[in-house]
């Protein structure tokens, strides 16, 4: 543990292995402690990623609404250095593109709405995760009497 003083609101991380003002979590994608000081740029990139993700799934889904619109055979298109057709194999590319994002936005919107919540409840996902860890530990209790 840290031998600083801290207030009430601040955590030690084991993973940062410091203590972090306003500890919300330790974000593992970022390697980093979220808290009071970069709470606001830790949505704002949340927030980012999911508007960049959502962009590229929309231009992704766009050309390939207008290759089968155009019905663009494969002929028309080649790429001059390989020689070979390439639309179909575009075509695989885009679609495997457009599913992935749709599973990212799907997670990051999930993410957002999750942290809304909790900041409308006036939680910390420390504190939501301590209380769902909590509700757990007296249903198994209750459980047992039975």
């Amino acid at each position: 543990m840290c031998e600083t003083h801290v207030t009430n609101t601040a955590k030690h991380c084991g993973a940062c292995n410091r203590c972090t003002e306003g500890f919300d979590h330790h974000c593992r994608w970022l390697n980093n402690c979220i808290g009071k000081a970069n709470y606001k740029t830790f949505f704002n990139l949340i927030i980012a990623f999911f508007l960049l993700a959502l962009d590229h799934n929309i231009t992704n889904a766009v050309v390939l609404a207008q290759l089968y619109k155009n019905n663009i055979k494969t002929e028309q298109i080649t790429i001059k250095v390989f020689k070979k057709q390439v639309v179909y194999p575009f075509k695989i590319c885009l679609f495997i593109a457009v599913s992935f994002n749709l599973i990212a936005l799907i997670f990051l919107a999930h993410l957002i709405v999750f942290h809304i919540r909790l900041q409308k409840l006036n939680l910390s996902t420390f504190d939501y995760l301590r209380l769902q860890e909590n509700k757990s530990r007296e249903s198994k209790i209750v459980r047992n009497k039975e």
